[in-house]
């Protein structure tokens, strides 16, 4: 979080964007994907391989 990605047009790059070590911790990551537009496109393609919010936490 908090960095600035930049990259060419038809090149894929992975992201692994992984939470803070301190887990008691609320965590927030903002992430902004903006197309160039003029040459390169007004558009971005994303994929996700995998994707996960909050946690699972079991108790017996």
């Amino acid at each position: 979080c908090n960095q600035t990605y930049s990259g060419r047009a038809g090149v894929k790059y992975p992201i692994r964007v992984t939470g803070p070590f301190q887990r008691f911790l609320p965590f927030v990551c903002k992430v902004n994907f903006v197309a160039m537009g003029g040459d390169f496109g007004d558009y971005v393609e994303l994929s996700f391989l995998s994707f996960q919010i909050g946690r699972f936490e079991f108790s017996r």
